[in-house]
């Protein structure tokens, strides 16, 4: 009996360890992007019309979504 106990605070000690590891690599912060970094979609953009505004990371998600639907709303 003890050692089923034993072996479950085993095996949830490493389902913890999976899901901290799990949860640093899909929260890890990344460096920001800087304009030469984002260049060359800024071109490609621009060659189909699209503006993207690069001057904070929320800024570039909106123009994106923004982008996104204007795709959209074109071919229907």
């Amino acid at each position: 009996m003890i050692e089923t106990v034993k072996s479950n605070f085993m095996w949830q000690d490493g389902v913890i360890v999976i899901l901290v590891i799990v949860c640093w690599f899909l929260f890890r912060r990344h460096p920001t992007p800087t304009r030469e970094m984002l260049e060359p979609l800024l071109q490609t953009a621009a060659a189909v019309g699209l503006h993207l505004d690069v001057s904070s990371s929320k800024a570039l998600a909106d123009s994106l979504d923004h982008a996104v639907v204007n795709i959209v709303l074109h071919f229907y």
